[in-house]
Parts: C-alpha cells; sequence; structure tokens
C-alpha cells in the first residue's frame, strides 16, 4: 500500500486490546502484550483510542509507552474499576486542555449506569486538545458499544452525537473511534454517519483501504477474519489520507482479538481571502485579473492587479488597497501601467521592480513613489521577473523563449536559459512565464507552453525537467500551462497548475507531483491560479486570478510513507 505521513499529519489508531483473562490461555494478556506494545510503538499513532483496557491493562501501556499521556476511567466507578474507553495522545505533540467521561445511558453523568438493553456499563471517554504543531485545538472521543443490546447500541450513537455537540461545539474539528459491535449495514453505523458532521474514514480515504475489511480475528490468523466492527470517524475538518486494518502476528496469531484500524488525516486548508474578492471592479477593496505577487517581511502584499493596471498594496489588517503605482488607466506615460504582469522588491535600492506587460518594459519604482520611477529594460515581452541574493534581475522573455539576467547598466543583458528558439528539448523553452531563483542560483522556470517546470543550475547549458513534462494534462505526472513557481526552504517545488485550477508540489526527484490546492475552477475553489509567494512563515499565498482574489494557505508540509 502505497501511504502518506508528515509533520502535521495526524494519525490515529482505534484498537481493542481485549481485557485480561486467564480464561485466553496463551492469549492471555502477560503473553501477548509485548506484541501490543510493538505494533504501537511502530505504527507510533499520534491519537489512539483504547478498548476492553483493565487497570493493570493500562499500567503496562503506560510504562510502555513513556512518550503518551493517556486519559480514561474504569467504567463500572469512574475510577479504576472496570473496563477502560481510554485516550492515548503524544505528549511531545499535543496539550491536554479538558477530558471527560460520559456513561451510555438515559443519565450519562451518574456513573455507573447501564443503559437501555444493555448486558454490561459502557461509557465514552473524550479529551480536549491542542496540536503544538498547528496550535488547532480538536476532540476526539472514544467509546465501546455494548455486545448485547441492539437499542443500547443505536441510543448510544444518538447519545454521543448530541454529547459531541454540547461538549465540542459544531465548529471544532472532532475524532471519534471506537469498536462498536455494530457492522457497517446496522442503524448503529448509519445513525453516526447521515446527516450528521462525521464521515467514516475507511469510506473517504484518498488511497484505497489497505488490509482485510473486518477487524474482529480471534487471535488465529487460519480463522475467517469476522466482521468490520472497529471506526475510526472524523468530522469535515479533516481529509483522510489512508485507512487500513494492522495484521500483525507472532507465531499464528494475532496480539488481540481484534485488529487494529490506523488512519491518517491532515488538516483541511480552508484558504483565507486576504485582498480582493469583492468582484471584479477597481474600487479599492477589488481587484481585476491579478496575476503576479510579492509579501514583504510586514506580510503586506504587492499585487499586479493586472486589469486596472496597477500596483496594490494591501495591509493584512485592511480591507482595502494602496495604489502605489498605476492606476490611471492604460497608457504608456510615466504614471500609467499597461496589464501589469509581475512585482519584485529589490531591498538593495529599496525599490519595486515592475513587468508592464503591454508597454513591452521592465519598470523600477524608488522609494514606492510612483513620481521616481526608470525605465530598465524596453522591447520585451516579459513573463515573469526574479532577483538573487546579489541584486542581479532575471527576466522571462515569453516571445523569444529565454531568460536573461541583467545587471546594474546592462544594455543587453546575459542568456542562462533557453534563446536557442522555441522548442521542448532541454535547451528550449516555449513561451516561458513566471521564475524563481533559489540560494544557490539555481533558476526554476515555469515552461507554459510544454507544460512543464524547469530548473536551470547555475552556467548550465540546459535545464532539468522538474514537474511535469509529460504533455498537457491533469494527471499528478502532468500540468496544464503552468504559472507561477516558487521553492520553500526544503526545496520543494510549488508550481501554480494553471489550466487545472490547482496548486502541485514537487521534489527533487519525483516522477508525480501531489496537489496542495484542489481545482476545480471556481467558489471556494482555484479559478486559473497565476502568481505564487510565500511569506517569511512559509505561508502561502496563491493569486486565484479568475477569482479576483489572493488567498493565504497556512504552511504545509510534504508528507512521507509510514505504512509497511
Amino acid at each position: 500500500m502505497i501511504s502518506k505521513g508528515g509533520a502535521t499529519a495526524l494519525r490515529v489508531m482505534t484498537y481493542n486490546i481485549r481485557y485480561d483473562t486467564t480464561a485466553d490461555g496463551q492469549n492471555q494478556w502477560s503473553n501477548r502484550k509485548a506484541n501490543v506494545f510493538q505494533l504501537i510503538k511502530d505504527r507510533t499513532p499520534d491519537l489512539l483510542g483504547i478498548q476492553e483496557a483493565l487497570a493493570r491493562q493500562m499500567t503496562d501501556l503506560q510504562t510502555a509507552l513513556p512518550n503518551y499521556r493517556h486519559y480514561g476511567v474504569g467504567r463500572d466507578d469512574g475510577n479504576t474499576r472496570g473496563e477502560y474507553s481510554a485516550i492515548f495522545y503524544r505528549a511531545d505533540r499535543f496539550d491536554l486542555l479538558k477530558s471527560g467521561t460520559f456513561w451510555l445511558s438515559p443519565t450519562p453523568t451518574i456513573v455507573g449506569s447501564k443503559g437501555w438493553d444493555a448486558a454490561i456499563t459502557r461509557i465514552c471517554s473524550w479529551i480536549q486538545i491542542r496540536d503544538k504543531r498547528t496550535q488547532q485545538v480538536l476532540y476526539h472521543f472514544n467509546t465501546h458499544y455494548d455486545h448485547k443490546g441492539e437499542n443500547a447500541r443505536l441510543q448510544s450513537s444518538q447519545l454521543i452525537l448530541n454529547q459531541i455537540k454540547t461538549i465540542a461545539g459544531t465548529t471544532t474539528p472532532v475524532i471519534f473511534t471506537g469498536d462498536l459491535n455494530a457492522t457497517p449495514n446496522s442503524d448503529p453505523y448509519r445513525t453516526i454517519i447521515t446527516n450528521t458532521a462525521f464521515k467514516d474514514s475507511y469510506s473517504i480515504s484518498e488511497i484505497p483501504h489497505c488490509g482485510p475489511n473486518g477487524t474482529f480475528s480471534t487471535f488465529d490468523v487460519s480463522n475467517k477474519m469476522g466482521d468490520r466492527i472497529d471506526y475510526i470517524f472524523s468530522t469535515s475538518h479533516f481529509k483522510v489520507l489512508q485507512h487500513g486494518a494492522l495484521t500483525d502476528s507472532n507465531d499464528g496469531f494475532y496480539p488481540s482479538d481484534h485488529i487494529p484500524v490506523l488512519a491518517e488525516n491532515k488538516y483541511q486548508q480552508f484558504p483565507i481571502t486576504v485582498a480582493g474578492g469583492n468582484g471584479d471592479r477597481n474600487e479599492l477593496n477589488q481587484l481585476s485579473y491579478p496575476r503576479g505577487i510579492f509579501i514583504d517581511d510586514d506580510k503586506s502584499i504587492y499585487i499586479a492587479d493586472s486589469n486596472n493596471h496597477r500596483i496594490i498594496k494591501w495591509k493584512l489588517t485592511l480591507n482595502i488597497g494602496q495604489i502605489i503605482a498605476g492606476g490611471n488607466g492604460k497608457g504608456n506615460q510615466n504614471s500609467e501601467l499597461s496589464n501589469a504582469r509581475d512585482i519584485i522588491f529589490d531591498k538593495e535600492n529599496n525599490s519595486f521592480i515592475i513587468s508592464d506587460m503591454v508597454n513591452k518594459r521592465v519598470i523600477r519604482y524608488f522609494d514606492r513613489n510612483q513620481t521616481k520611477q526608470q525605465i530598465i529594460i524596453s522591447n520585451i515581452d516579459c513573463g515573469g521577473l526574479t532577483i538573487d541574493k546579489s541584486g542581479f534581475l532575471y527576466v522571462s522573455d515569453f516571445e523569444k523563449h529565454e531568460v536573461r539576467r541583467w545587471k546594474q547598466g546592462d544594455k543587453k543583458g546575459e542568456l542562462v536559459a533557453g534563446g536557442n528558439s522555441k522548442g521542448n528539448q532541454l535547451n528550449q523553452l516555449s513561451s516561458p512565464r513566471n521564475i524563481f531563483i533559489d540560494d544557490d542560483c539555481s533558476l526554476y522556470i515555469s515552461d507554459y507552453e510544454n507544460h512543464r517546470g524547469m530548473k536551470w543550475k547555475k552556467d548550465a547549458k540546459e535545464g532539468i525537467v522538474v514537474a511535469g513534462g509529460n504533455g498537457q494534462g491533469n494527471s499528478l505526472k502532468q500540468l496544464n500551462c503552468p504559472h507561477g513557481v516558487i521553492v520553500d526552504h526544503l526545496g520543494q517545488i510549488y508550481v501554480a497548475d494553471c489550466g487545472n485550477h490547482r496548486v502541485m508540489r514537487w521534489c527533487d526527484g519525483d516522477k508525480e507531483g501531489e496537489i496542495v490546492i484542489s481545482e476545480n475552477g471556481q467558489g471556494n475553489q482555484l479559478n486559473f491560479p497565476s502568481g505564487l509567494s510565500f511569506d517569511n512563515e512559509e505561508n502561502l499565498y496563491v493569486v486565484d486570478r479568475a477569482n479576483d482574489r489572493i488567498q493565504k494557505y497556512k504552511k504545509r508540509f510534504k508528507l512521507k510513507n509510514f505504512f509497511d
């Protein structure tokens, strides 16, 4: 199974470890607990819902898992008597904010109360935690339904949904795990997922479920696996990357009479509109077909507002922008721009450099002052701008299919990429657009009509395909008219895959990219994204061109494999 994990991904496990009883003979706890511990350690879940553990098993678990803390109580007395439905959480990742337990009965606050037609007392324990990596607050609820009472199982589902709404509200992310003693075609299961906030991770995993469907094992590997009765549910705040039932065994026996279920989630990316989004007009709270973008150290946003023929500055604390260049209608006079395409900042000269596309020029504005400007390059079809650590300017020309480096006083610039006529060979480009340069002076180019991202090392005679390059298309191996390109501190390459309405991420050597911001073209998705930029915390800003807005996405990490 191909699978993913990562710094902000959330690994969740549910595991009925079977209570400790001598009646199990060779499968009693003392003979199998080391295998239970090893299975958990091998998978390192961030959150672990345990069912059936007795107090002595809880002690064993906590001793064996020193990197975890736990919350749970015995179901019989709310202290140490009876089985726990406990939750373990990684101490290095989460701070515990609140915790509690309620009983699955008509009187959920009465300790030890038995519900409806249940054979024995049942509980649900919960924690509220803060993720130290993202500062996200979330809840985890964990339970074990009755094995005999059919009505008790149904009523338990309804009770838990009501309790979650009361305790966690409706806007905070929730994980719900447990052994429901109910199959997916049962009413208790359907109650949880029908017209509620919860989805079964099994059903919505990006990668199809791995392992057997059933989770009730009876210990013996040679026996047929029983029904699927162990579940991980989550609210829409999470995207499920993968889901699997783990079949680790020793000498022909599973460590418990259930096999654990493991799901990996990531927090859904809900962007913040930080500029525009108020229609396609020229008021100061509006944008019209924006293209390029630059973020300064104060997180102010500088936008090439193309169809408004202006550069506009947007402070994050304000809901309107400030014109810093152009804005006097389309034209070629000193105070005018014509379809501004890109903008960068030259720290050495304290100036902005702007691609004034239709006027076929690159202009420098000093001191953020429209009255002091300089045309530094004329007669150029500029698709993108970037500047290196030495202050040298790089400019792509989409008609000459090349990128040149310009030093102070240059009349022509030095060819650094392409320039061998239009084509798709490694020494050629085809209508290059946005460009980016890293600290090693490697140049990254959106090779627009070749539908690929190119990396051109310093002084190289040809480039390396680092994204796409497999024709125009929407598979993970392809791009469709790429625009913005940017590289983070890990060397991960982000590409605004304009024609596919998405942002892709590629690592060095990847055969396929990863969709980090989804497609669909309009509404809350992207519609022809163009420019990309990071702020100083590596939050990602996307120019959502045809939606006339700038979207901010919180910092994201590349995912790594962790399933066997």
